[in-house]
């Protein structure tokens, strides 16, 4: 029962559509929270989350990283091998590809 429920989150996890580190200008705005990131060659950057924290997970759910955003517009050098990523900064999540 518990292979069903892994296999099935996933199934569905991997139809969600993914950002890739390779395309210029990728930018995703959450609306309740005007929270933006925005990634490009490798590089993320936050706005209006100032105080809050980036953490960038994998996709068995293991944090990988925790970083504090201490301005208003920060950006980050992500030094992240091959594979699929979750970033999440407040509500905001963002699944990413890095190729």
């Amino acid at each position: 029962m518990k292979k069903f429920w892994i296999l099935t989150f996933m199934t569905l996890f991997m139809a969600l559509p993914a950002m890739s580190m390779e395309q210029p200008d990728d930018v995703i705005e959450d609306e309740m929270q005007s929270v933006s990131i925005t990634i490009k060659e490798g590089s993320v950057k936050v706005t209006n989350a100032q105080g809050q924290k980036l953490e960038i997970f994998n996709l068995a759910g293991v944090r990988i990283s925790s970083l504090a955003l201490e301005s208003e517009e920060a950006t980050l050098k992500l030094n992240l091998s091959r594979g699929c990523y979750i970033l999440k900064v407040g509500k905001t999540v963002r699944k990413v590809n890095v190729k």
